[in-house]
């Protein structure tokens, strides 16, 4: 195209930038930038979401903050990919700034805006965040959904509220896949709450849903947790030879922690 006497426009620009993206490609994307500023197309909204993306995907989180800081008129979508971008290079502080900045600025928040604080505040393991954006989400009729209700049970998991976590998740109960149900599990397990682990993994099989290594460790970590090496043995087996899954060497720790507990 470029040998012919047609500009590239934005959306042109937009798509070799996503194509960058998925391939880290550093040096062509960079070329395209140069292109970019040149056709005066650089600020535009729609290049700019794309160039944030690039800048994020090639580990460049300085640059895609110098583009968003160079755009006129920031809207929901640039602090979308921002945000989430700032998240993945793990500016986790600046990314949680960038969208109360969004929210003060009365800028509405979308699904990935809220994700990626979420994915943050759990990262952060701050209790008080991750009430924040589920209660920002209920007052702006943001729907929870299954990823989003799954995260929030995790970051209820880590700050080790148990009762918020199973909050959520009875929810969402029949839109959950099996990492939902193991995030649940999980958080049971750290509390030493067995009985509770083992009702959820029977409820797992009454929903044609099939248990993984995951499931599994959730089991043998509430075992450890309460000091329960028959249990853990019988579980070992059970695993191995129900289910075809081969223990690793995390499925073993548990026990020598359990006879441990157990003296």
């Amino acid at each position: 195209m470029l040998h012919h006497p047609t500009l590239s426009n934005h959306h042109t620009l937009a798509t070799l930038y996503k194509s960058c993206s998925f391939l880290i490609s550093l040096s062509f994307g960079l070329q395209l930038d140069t292109l970019s500023l040149k056709l005066s197309l650089s600020f535009q909204p729609f290049i700019a979401f794309s160039l944030i993306n690039f800048y994020s995907k090639t580990q460049l989180p300085n640059d895609a903050g110098k583009v968003f800081e160079e755009i006129p008129h920031k809207d929901q979508v640039c602090y979308g990919s921002i945000i989430v971008g700032l998240e993945q290079n793990s500016w986790l502080f600046e990314a949680l700034a960038c969208f109360a900045n969004m929210r003060s600025r009365g800028i509405e928040s979308t699904m990935y805006s809220v994700s990626g604080a979420l994915r943050v505040a759990i990262e952060l393991v701050t209790l008080e965040q991750c009430r924040i954006i589920h209660g920002h989400m209920v007052v702006t009729g943001l729907d929870l959904g299954t990823v989003m209700g799954t995260a929030l049970v995790d970051g209820y998991r880590k700050c080790g509220l148990v009762s918020d976590a199973y909050g959520v998740f009875d929810e969402l109960v029949s839109e959950m896949g099996i990492i939902g149900w193991n995030i649940m599990m999980a958080s049971y397990a750290q509390q030493g709450e067995w009985n509770s682990v083992i009702e959820l993994f029977g409820s797992i099989d009454a929903r044609g849903l099939v248990p993984d290594e995951y499931s599994f460790l959730a089991i043998h970590s509430a075992f450890y947790n309460a000091g329960l090496i028959g249990e853990t043995k019988q579980w070992l087996s059970r695993m191995k030879f129900n289910h075809g899954l081969e223990p690793l060497l995390e499925y073993y720790t548990c026990l020598v922690g359990a006879m441990g507990r157990a003296g």
